[in-house]
């Protein structure tokens, strides 16, 4: 079981994955905004793999998404009530700061304007599946639109885990394994097949705003392609409760 000197008993915090979402979060703001000069030192080459804090954060919120919710859609499934539940906690997590943050954003930069089309976008928080919104407003929400992606996605990919874990530990996790694997292929597909439709349709040029017009982009910027990262975290916290030498 887990040390009292690992986790905050008032919060249910894992004190090292805090820990590790601070060093996510420098490199980050290292890849983003790089304070020491000299382009060509070695530093600043380290700087600008910065953006892999981005899937560390992905992967960290597979975790700590697995280790407290995989037993509980196991037990209450797609229930009505818990998943209002789940999507009301999800939804106090994000969207207030955001909302916060955007309103200083407009406040502060004269130069940023709302029109009908891309406030609705970035109310929804799906700017990441348009070339030009996401740098808009608050230009890194763009991971915001992921994690809500991860989130819309997370009871049905734990309710499926659940249903196909099967008694041994072994197997269990051989079977998660598979499934999550299938999970990503499945939205790959799907991200590669919407991509075809928006070109086809001419959505990937509609008025400039660009809805998904590249493969790349839809790798990179959405919960479609990124899911292998959030599938990463969720496999370790299956195998970090399935797995009992773990506990030491």
């Amino acid at each position: 079981p887990m040390s009292d000197r690992n986790l905050d008993v008032r919060t249910g915090d894992i004190r090292p994955l805090t820990s590790l979402r601070m060093v996510a979060a420098l490199l980050v703001f290292l890849h983003h905004f790089y304070p020491f000069g000299a382009p060509e030192s070695l530093l600043y080459a380290v700087s600008r793999q910065g953006g892999m804090g981005v899937s560390l954060f992905f992967t960290l919120s597979g975790f700590l998404i697995g280790l407290r919710y995989l037993p509980r859609f196991a037990q209450h499934g797609l229930d009505h009530a818990y998943l209002r539940s789940f999507f009301l906690k999800r939804f106090a997590r994000i969207y207030p700061l955001y909302f916060a943050i955007a309103l200083l954003s407009l406040l502060l930069d004269p130069e940023k304007t709302l029109n009908a089309i891309n406030t609705v976008v970035h109310l929804t928080l799906t700017q990441s599946y348009f070339l030009t919104l996401p740098v808009q407003l608050v230009p890194t929400s763009w991971s915001l639109s992921v994690e809500l992606g991860f989130y819309l996605l997370t009871p049905f990919v734990l309710v499926s885990m659940a249903r196909v874990g099967g008694k041994w530990r072994t197997r269990g996790v051989l079977s998660a394994t598979a499934l999550l694997a299938a999970w990503t292929v499945g939205l790959l597909i799907l991200g590669i097949g919407i991509r075809a439709v928006s070109v086809t349709t001419g959505l990937a040029d509609w008025r400039g705003y660009g809805f998904m017009p590249s493969a790349g982009m839809m790798i990179e910027w959405t919960a479609l392609g990124r899911f292998a990262e959030f599938a990463a975290g969720v496999l370790a916290a299956l195998i970090s409760t399935r797995t009992p030498w773990l506990a030491a």
